[in-house]
């Protein structure tokens, strides 16, 4: 009878990540050495008994099948609920040296690796100077238009203008300049950071 309630509870096992699963099996084989030293199983007794001796420590993890454990993943992350940042939890900067313009860290840092998003609000006619960053960034207007030159002088006639929704990528160690030319504007920009920026003298 132990040993027929052993296998039904080892179906009814639910199958756990392969991380879990892994330190799960640790412990099990750990507990079953523990009892094999301390109930020896004689050569000449059925297997059952063995069985039994394993029922001490539970049901056997069972490996997830590699399906399973991508469907647990994805069941994770949808059971984690979306931790938004909103509007009034931003924290805008005005540096000192760039007149009418404010930016905001939204999510990472400058400094730090991974993915980050800066947003920037400019004043009318307020300009940020040309500069590069060692990274490449895309940058989105949420408002306004933004003019965007790729040179490493502020030369108005290579200002493209990008109206609010339109999108733009500067890349890597590219010198560009952006310009608030006709009014209020605020734009974001991604990348992938550690970020700098490095203004053209």
């Amino acid at each position: 009878m132990k040993i027929a309630k052993l296998f039904l509870l080892a179906a009814f096992v639910p199958a756990v990540a392969l991380g879990d699963y892994a330190d799960d099996k640790k412990k099990y084989d750990e507990c079953v050495a523990i009892q094999k030293r301390a109930y020896p199983v004689p050569p000449n007794i059925p297997y059952w008994v063995e069985g039994n001796i394993r029922e001490a420590c539970g049901p056997a993890p069972i490996a997830p099948k590699p399906e399973q454990s991508a469907a647990i993943a994805v069941a994770q992350l949808q059971a984690t609920p979306p931790a938004p940042v909103m509007p009034d939890a931003i924290k805008w900067t005005s540096p000192a040296t760039l007149p009418g313009v404010q930016n905001a860290w939204v999510l990472g840092a400058g400094d730090k690796p991974g993915p980050y998003l800066l947003r920037g609000k400019l004043a009318q006619g307020a300009r940020i100077p040309p500069h590069t960053h060692p990274e490449e960034r895309s940058g989105t207007v949420l408002s306004g238009t933004v003019y965007v030159g790729f040179s490493p002088t502020f030369d108005e006639s290579k200002a493209v203008a990008i109206p609010a929704g339109g999108v733009w990528l500067a890349p890597a160690n590219v010198p560009h300049f952006l310009w608030a030319k006709d009014g209020e504007a605020v734009f974001q920009c991604g990348g992938i950071g550690p970020s700098a920026t490095s203004f053209i003298k």
